[in-house]
């Protein structure tokens, strides 16, 4: 419930004595701003004075420039005129170097490259960065002789304005003196796959036959042989090359040695020997019983083999294994197609590499031939083979009835090969020379005993 209140004596007072304290704080406001203003007005007069003023502002220009220069010359962390950001940069494969003779001394255990880490401003890094290939690491073994020693890697070129640390920075190394040895010199081709196979390198003709070669004891012993490496890449004539030379541990792998020198002139002779050899094809495989080989046809009938003329010269035929699988009775014809190969180091051109056999089949017959005489060969010297002519087998034929019919025990031979007896009584094999590849030739008899005298 809300009462009226009648205002008292002392409300009236306490509302004067506000207004003039809020008449006081009016006066004392104004008088501060006034005094403010005046003393602004001062200031401004006096710099307005002395910045437009001919004799002052020179010395306040002076005054402001040393300032200017004070600052940029401290350098100071955080000013507005220069940019510290630091940066770190890792260079890799820093050619490392030593000033010992490479000549009388061998180093063990000094690497080729290092790892090298650039601290600094980020403008000097990057510019160091981007010159890589001026820098080097060096190993100071010049006052060093024959031993094992600890030595620091010290950085070379680099900046003074940043930091280098080098990974490793010290490494134990092995200081060898060197010897001087002859070797014969050999000789390898390589690029072989880049020549055509139909062409024959003869034996080089070197400038030298013997190098020298310079390098410490223990690794001398590891050399197993020093070749001449000649290039015949696409080489179809005769040609001179100079060649590299190596050196090579029993192992195969290629050792660091001083060779002297380090090239030879290699003339080589290019042939094309080239014999064109009949094919000789010989059936594998089981046919049924009642199936014979009527006939058959080769898509060629020789072949051209390149090679050396002494290894072509040995060849008199090449023999093909044609085999035969999965014949049934319903099967009259057969085309087989089959790789060549080639007698060691010899070679064939294009498409000659295969050849297709046409085969046709027919029924098969057989009949046994009896009484066949027995052929002695490579018999003891100071033996002989006693009552050979009582020696006799019998061979059985299988075949097309045309094959077979007419053969008789003297078209026929059988070989017994003595060269490994030892004593007066030994069984040896025996078997057929076969005159016609399509006659399957079964022996009656495979071993029989013999009795020399």
């Amino acid at each position: 419930m809300l009462r009226n209140r009648n205002k008292t004596p002392r409300d009236e007072s306490n509302k004067k004595s506000f207004a003039q304290h809020s008449e006081s704080f009016k006066r004392t406001y104004s008088s501060v701003e006034n005094a403010f203003l005046k003393g602004f007005r001062f200031v401004s007069n006096w710099i307005e004075r002395i910045l437009f003023n001919d004799r002052y502002g020179k010395l306040v220009a002076l005054c402001l420039a040393t300032l200017i220069c004070v600052i940029v010359q401290s350098g100071a962390e955080g000013n507005i005129f220069t940019n510290n950001l630091k940066q770190a940069v890792e260079l890799k494969d820093v050619a490392v170097t030593s000033n010992i003779s490479s000549n009388t001394y061998e180093v063990e255990g000094l690497p080729d490259t290092v790892n090298v880490t650039v601290t600094g401003d980020t403008s000097d890094v990057q510019y160091v960065s981007q010159q890589q290939s001026n820098y080097r690491v060096s190993a100071n073994l010049a006052e060093l002789g024959e031993g094992t020693y600890e030595v620091e890697l010290e950085p070379v070129n680099f900046s003074d304005k940043v930091n280098v640390t080098v990974e490793p920075n010290v490494v134990v190394v092995t200081v060898k003196r060197k010897t001087t040895s002859s070797f014969t010199l050999g000789y390898e081709y390589t690029n072989t796959n880049k020549i055509d196979n139909i062409y024959t390198l003869s034996t080089p003709e070197l400038s030298q036959n013997d190098v020298l070669i310079r390098a410490s004891e223990d690794r001398m012993n590891e050399i197993a042989y020093v070749k001449a490496l000649i290039d015949v890449s696409d080489q179809k004539a005769d040609f001179e090359v100079s060649a590299d030379i190596v050196a090579y541990s029993q192992t195969g792998e290629l050792l660091d040695v001083d060779i002297i020198p380090s090239q030879v002139t290699a003339k080589v002779k290019v042939t094309s020997y080239h014999k064109d050899v009949p094919l000789e094809v010989e059936f594998t495989g089981n046919l049924p019983d009642n199936i014979s080989i009527e006939s058959y046809e080769l898509d060629k009938k020789e072949v051209t083999l390149y090679g050396s003329q002494e290894v072509l010269d040995e060849i008199s035929k090449l023999t093909v294994s044609v085999p035969l699988t999965n014949i049934t009775e319903d099967i009259s014809t057969k085309s087989v197609t089959v790789p060549l190969k080639l007698p060691s180091d010899t070679s064939v051109k294009g498409d000659s590499v295969t050849l297709k056999v046409d085969v046709k089949f027919g029924a098969a017959e057989s009949r046994t031939v009896n009484d066949v005489p027995i052929k002695f060969t490579n018999i003891p010297e100071g033996m002989s083979v006693k009552n050979s002519a009582n020696y006799k087998t019998s061979i059985k034929l299988k075949g097309i009835k045309s094959m077979i019919e007419g053969i008789k025990a003297s078209d026929l031979e059988v070989v017994a090969d003595l060269s490994d007896c030892t004593a007066d009584v030994c069984s040896v094999q025996l078997s057929v020379k076969k005159k016609n590849i399509l006659i399957l030739y079964t022996l009656n008899d495979k071993t029989i005993e013999v009795e020399l005298e």
